[in-house]
Parts: structure tokens; C-alpha cells; sequence
């Protein structure tokens, strides 16, 4: 939600000049309130996916998301705050409020973002569900000076993040749980898996949980230690 976000405010500001960017989203309708070029903020904007439209990467999205910005994503200390409303990925329904925060540039030089997850829930197509709240920092490593007019896809594909953070929730068999970043999860939108970087899961009653996504080879190989065991896992 949120690099779609980016993306569609960004052709926007454009007034169209960025056209495809909505066409690797599947096409969805978008709605900016002020309209550019209009420069001021806050601004409310609407995606619509309508009933059903497949991504670059093969997702199928349906529904609406409403993003109010109080200013352009590179932006220091703008915020973007996203509703999803019957909004689904694969059929996966997908609720809660996600809220977006530029903290403007660390010392490494990136700009990195607050991530707050606040009612967050999924509920897959056979009616079983899980909810979580979550606060991270999502750190942009890689991929900032292109973008999809200067480059293409690659322009966007070459987004690379640092993710660090906690969360907790309750599982699909009704189970809480806490979880901790505890090396920096690395996201690139080249790749459907997380590359790299560890976590903790503890689930309430039993023992913790080590996830390892290994040393930064794109495949859905992890592994998961459990009491001094480790286990070899298939992302799916």
C-alpha cells in the first residue's frame, strides 16, 4: 500500500506526464483532492481497483484505498495516513489504518519512515484471520535517485528497504503473539521474499521462535530455530 501510494501521488503531481505508473498497479482509477496543480496540503487521495485488476507481478487487487498526505512522500515529517475499504490482494482482505511518517534523512544519508500499523488484520478466502498493531522504521537503502520516469520499471523494481520494528497480535488459531526484528529485515520490490535479516516470534505458551531469511539470495528458503533446533522452511 504504501509504494503504491508513492508512486500514484508522484504521477499525479505530474499531471500525467508519468503515464504507466498506474499501469503496473493493474490501471486503477485515482482521485486527488486538491487536484494538481494545485500544490496545496493535505491532499485526500482515492485508488480504486474496482472489482478486480492484476499488478506487473501478478496480484490481483480489488477494492479502495484512501490516502490523506499532508505533503510529497521525499518530504520531511509528511505523513501519509492509508484506509484500505474492501480492498483485497488475492482475495486476502486486507483492513486496519497504516500510518507513514518521513523522518527525513538518518546518518547514513537514507530517508527512512515510522510504519504504524494500528487494528491491522488479514483475512484469507477460508474465513480465518489474523490482527496485529506494529511500529517499525522502514529505511530506503537503495533505489531512491530512479524512479519510473527516468528509468522505467527498474525505476521502481530497484527499491531496496532496511526494515527494523516490533508487533503483536493475535493469530489465525486465536493464539497472541509478540514479534521483534532483531536484525534489519531487508525488502526489495525486485523480489517477492524478505532476503534478509532475522526476527523473533513468541507465541503465547510456547517457546520462541528464531526466523532466518538467510544472507541475501532472492527464493523463499528460511530457516527457524525452536529450543536449540532448527528447522529448514518454504515461504509461500
Amino acid at each position: 500500500m504504501q509504494k503504491i501510494s508513492e508512486d500514484i501521488l508522484k504521477e499525479q503531481n505530474l499531471e500525467g506526464k508519468a503515464n504507466g505508473v498506474r499501469d503496473i498497479y493493474g490501471t486503477p482509477t485515482v482521485e486527488v483532492t486538491p487536484a494538481f496543480p494545485d500544490t496545496t496540503f493535505p491532499k485526500t487521495i482515492t485508488i480504486d481497483f474496482g472489482s478486480g485488476t492484476t499488478d506487473l507481478w501478478g496480484r490481483e487487487r480489488k477494492g479502495l484505498l484512501t490516502i490523506i498526505a499532508t505533503g510529497m512522500y521525499k518530504d520531511s515529517l509528511a505523513e501519509f495516513t492509508i484506509t484500505p475499504s474492501s480492498y483485497f490482494v488475492d482475495n486476502y482482505k486486507v483492513e486496519g489504518e497504516k500510518i507513514i511518517t518521513n523522518n527525513g534523512r538518518n546518518a547514513d544519508g537514507n530517508i527512512n519512515y515510522t510504519i504504524d500499523i494500528n487494528n491491522g488484520k488479514v483475512t484469507a478466502p477460508n474465513n480465518e484471520f489474523a490482527t496485529w498493531e506494529s511500529l517499525r522504521n522502514r529505511e530506503w537503502i537503495a533505489g531512491e535517485s530512479t524512479n519510473w520516469i527516468t528509468d522505467g520499471v527498474s525505476g521502481i523494481t530497484d527499491d531496496t528497504y532496511s526494515i527494523t520494528g516490533e508487533a503483536d497480535g493475535i493469530n489465525r488459531m486465536g493464539r497472541t503473539f509478540e514479534a521483534e526484528i532483531t536484525s534489519p529485515l531487508i525488502v526489495s520490490l525486485a523480489c517477492k521474499w524478505i532476503t534478509r535479516g532475522t526476527f523473533t516470534l513468541t507465541p503465547e505458551d510456547l517457546n520462541t521462535r528464531t526466523v532466518d531469511y538467510g544472507f541475501g539470495t532472492c527464493d523463499n528458503e528460511a530457516t527457524v530455530e525452536i529450543d536449540g533446533r532448527t528447522y529448514d522452511v518454504l515461504m509461500w
